[in-house]
């Protein structure tokens, strides 16, 4: 019996390109079926300076809904928070600023926009964050790690490096565990491969590092995987000293296919 399953093994030639063929196959047909889901979704970002020094927090709820094109976010919940003289004060509106040049509001609210709501996605999923798509692919090298159990199931777990050139594109490296019987990715983690050039650094006065991304899927049937965790860091510095850490949570919920008579709305839950 155990060799009959080597022999299939085999024959299916799993090699690395093969896999991430049928894996992007498999996200441009669940781009149609996303467009039919409905879910909560939950956001914190939390932005920290110095020696891990919290100066701002957001979260928020949204309730998520399909569109003919993507999907359109209803803010349920937002609570902010800033610190100020070694004490954290609330407000209730994102971009908020408390004192003349307090770029922290303006810069932790736009990448929890640009983060999680990215206009080419139906789930909120920077999709350039990770190598799944047929486009995205084209940028990476893929090489197969072997096979290993991630939550009971059998996945393949492949390695992903940049290919020589694309350093202003595909800056980071990292692994992708694809569930082997239905060729989905389950866990993707990404780690900065490479600093930012020189030259973007010196235009902007900028320098970023990422400390890692990561997204989690999981199947809800019929063919359904969604993504349900997904996070990551950031350092940025500045000319000037001007020095943050921020990190940003989303998770989504209540994640089911929408029906055309139904009218759903979510209790808020605290982060």
């Amino acid at each position: 019996m155990t060799s009959f399953l080597l022999t299939l093994w085999v024959a299916a030639d799993p090699t690395a390109a093969g896999i991430m063929a049928k894996v992007a196959g498999n996200q441009e047909r669940a781009e149609a079926q996303r467009l039919s889901v409905v879910y909560h979704q939950t956001v914190l970002a939390r932005m920290h300076r110095g020696r891990n020094k919290l100066c701002r927090e957001e979260y928020y709820e949204f309730q998520v809904l399909p569109t003919e094109t993507g999907v359109e976010k209803e803010r349920l919940v937002f609570r902010g928070k800033y610190e100020d003289e070694g004490k954290l004060h609330d407000y209730d509106e994102p971009h908020y600023e408390y004192k003349d040049l307090d770029v922290d509001g303006d810069i932790i609210s736009d990448l929890v926009d640009s983060w999680t709501h990215d206009e080419d996605s139906k789930d909120g999923v920077d999709r350039e964050q990770f190598p799944l798509t047929r486009d995205r692919q084209r940028q990476f090298e893929f090489k197969l790690a072997g096979q290993e159990k991630y939550n009971g199931r059998p996945v393949w777990k492949i390695v992903f490096t940049p290919k020589k050139g694309q350093e202003w594109d595909a800056f980071f490296s990292g692994e992708a565990l694809i569930d082997v019987a239905e060729y989905q990715p389950v866990l993707v983690t990404t780690n900065q491969a490479k600093g930012i050039p020189l030259a973007v650094r010196v235009l902007l006065g900028t320098n970023i590092r990422q400390t890692g991304f990561k997204v989690t899927y999981q199947n809800f049937g019929e063919g359904l995987w969604f993504p349900v965790t997904y996070g990551g860091e950031f350092e940025v510095r500045v000319l000037f000293g001007y020095q943050r850490k921020i990190s940003l949570s989303m998770k989504n919920r209540d994640v089911r296919r929408a029906k055309a008579d139904s009218s759903i709305r979510y209790e808020s839950t605290n982060p």
